[in-house]
């Protein structure tokens, strides 16, 4: 079975488990929808414990009376409030005999909206147990309430609701079987494509005159002697450059509908319609020179195979050229997202702060040109776009044709980048802290002090642990002046200063390693060090940039925290979840 046989399988199983899934849901519908057709049965509370719902749960009860206390949830910011009220008979104030549960936007607007005599509700089928966190607030209230109790659950907004049944459940279901049954069918009919595995020169040469596909048969149509010439000249190109994109050595060549297919890439799929195919051509020349380390030309086609946001990439990196080319020396210093063109390019390489197009590696190379040839902002914007590539969670893989060159910029970038935090740390923009971020992504991208400093952007610098050691719950720490400070949060996600603890940092060591870390920086301009010894490094960067409260704020990554909920003291830096 070949891949896309495989693939559309798969599709056409997802179909089926779909069709399955959706039929006991419509069953459920048309059992939910009979149980609230026509209009609410009348009763009241005591009439409703004392014979329960029946076979229609829609009702509307009366001689009820609220609960004073209530509880009250929201599970997320987006969603809706819910209020979970007691309900008493008249007089009573003892013990509920049920709970009414109110939806709306806010509790101050499901409380104005109460019902006063009546509540149309959606009753549950029998008495249940409240779930922990509503029954834990309401036994506050009532100390009758025992965890033991279970209770018929009237939910107003279940009452609101229209239902249409299980007819949309079936028809989805209907429609996913066809799919499946119709994805089998185009299995069958599917021809697998035939493809020539050319392994090196030399055997190509020796099996011109007869190419066979992969189960040993002669392919038709033969290629004449002009392009058995062309299929040899276009393996020998490939090979002599030594990088193929797969990174297994492989390559193929397909005769197909549109002539040769060459796949130098995943990205690049190459073809040629003749031996005078002088695009073509080009294409395999600009490929060559890629593979030896050469940038991409701007005028290249195979731009466009590299995809784009807005403008093509080629004419914003020559908008941006031009624009920072007409920068005076003269004229006061500007940021580089200042300029009309670089906030476009950045936006177009780096979307919303990830690496979405493979044409972001094959553009790096020229903006470090740039870079180096004009002044500090280029090359702060630059450095800060680097860091961003190389520091991404889930990046674009870099096209095999351009990893040379691209590894090549960042090597270059990574000489001047120590100075260009030097010169830059006396602006206010972009903060110090992010300049260190992109220094320090540049050696150790997954250093815990690296990712870090990507959360110092706030005063106080925030970081979060997600699991406690200890306890396994949710830690917010907030790095203070006098220390790393910890907090829990309450079910809603709001943090609680009550019961924050703070452990004083050991700080006596701190010179010593600013020391060790200074040494690193006065290695070279280009330092490097290993990867234990980034707090360290980033520290004394800070230090010497003036900024001593983050260098000391760097170091106190490696301090001693104590947890909130459970009081059990753990290292900051082994628990953040990078």
């Amino acid at each position: 079975m070949s891949g896309a046989q495989l693939s559309l399988a798969l599709f056409a199983a997802t179909m089926l488990l779909l069709g399955v899934v959706m039929l006991p849901g419509g069953s459920q519908e048309s059992a939910a929808q009979r149980a609230t057709e026509g209009p609410p049965r009348q009763m009241t509370l005591a009439e409703l414990i004392k014979n329960g719902p029946g076979d229609r749960r829609h009702v509307e009860i009366s001689r009820f009376q609220f609960g004073e206390q209530y509880a009250v949830r929201q599970r997320n910011k987006s969603s809706s409030t819910e209020v979970w009220v007691p309900l008493f008979a008249p007089g009573e104030k003892d013990k509920p005999l049920a709970i009414a549960k109110l939806s709306g936007d806010d509790e101050k607007e499901i409380m104005a909206a109460m019902p006063n005599s009546s509540l149309r509700a959606m009753v549950s089928d029998k008495p249940e147990p409240l779930e922990e966190t509503i029954g834990k607030e309401l036994r506050e209230a009532y100390p009758n309430m025992k965890p033991e109790d279970t209770f018929l659950v009237l939910d107003q907004a279940a009452a609101r609701y229209r239902r249409a049944g299980g007819t949309i459940w079936f028809v989805l279901s209907g429609v996913f079987f066809g799919a499946a049954l119709l994805l089998i069918l185009i299995i069958c009919l599917l021809r697998p494509r035939r493809r020539v595995e050319i392994p090196a020169p030399r055997q190509a040469l020796r099996k011109a005159p007869a190419y066979r596909d992969s189960e040993g048969q002669l392919l038709p149509g033969l290629p004449d002697a002009a392009m058995q010439e062309f299929l040899a000249r276009s393996v020998a190109t490939v090979r002599e450059a030594g990088i193929p994109a797969d990174g297994t050595g492989n390559f193929s060549l397909t005769l197909g509908d549109q002539g040769l297919e060459l796949i130098l890439d995943p990205y690049w799929r190459i073809y040629k319609q003749s031996p005078d195919d002088e695009i073509f051509d080009k294409i395999l020349a600009d490929a060559r020179s890629a593979i030896e380390g050469g940038k991409l030309a701007l005028d290249s086609p195979m731009w466009a195979e590299l995809g784009h946001c807005g403008a093509p990439v080629p004419h914003q990196i020559r908008a941006f050229a031009a624009e920072s080319a007409e920068q005076s020396d003269s004229e006061p210093r500007r940021d580089c997202f200042e300029y009309q063109t670089f906030p476009e390019l950045h936006e177009s390489l780096l979307h919303q702060g990830t690496v979405y197009i493979p044409a972001a590696y094959a553009a790096f190379p020229h903006l470090v040109d740039i870079a180096e040839s004009r002044g500090l902002t280029e090359r702060t914007g630059i450095l800060v776009m680097a860091g961003t590539m190389c520091g991404t969670d889930d990046p674009e893989p870099i096209p095999g044709l351009v990893r040379s060159a691209f590894d090549a910029g960042v090597e270059r970038l990574r000489k001047w980048s120590l100075t260009t935090v030097q010169e830059e740390a006396q602006r206010p923009q972009p903060p110090l802290s992010y300049l260190l971020w992109a220094f320090g992504v540049l050696r150790h991208p997954r250093s815990v002090h690296v990712r870090s400093l990507g959360c110092f952007d706030e005063e106080p610098p925030e970081l979060e642990v997600n699991e406690c050691p200890h306890c396994g719950e949710y830690v917010y720490v907030a790095m203070g002046k006098r220390g790393p400070v910890t907090k829990t949060t309450d079910e809603r996600g709001h943090i609680l200063e009550k019961g924050a603890k703070r452990i004083k940092p050991d700080r006596s060591s701190y010179p010593d390693r600013l020391a060790i870390g200074k040494g690193y920086l006065q290695q070279s301009d280009a330092p490097s060090w290993p990867e234990e010894e980034t707090g360290n490094v980033l520290a004394a960067l800070a230090a010497e940039c003036g900024d001593q409260l983050l260098a000391t704020r760097i170091l106190d990554i490696d301090a001693d925290v104590q947890c909130p909920n459970c009081h059990g003291v753990f290292k900051l830096v082994t628990a953040l979840p990078y």
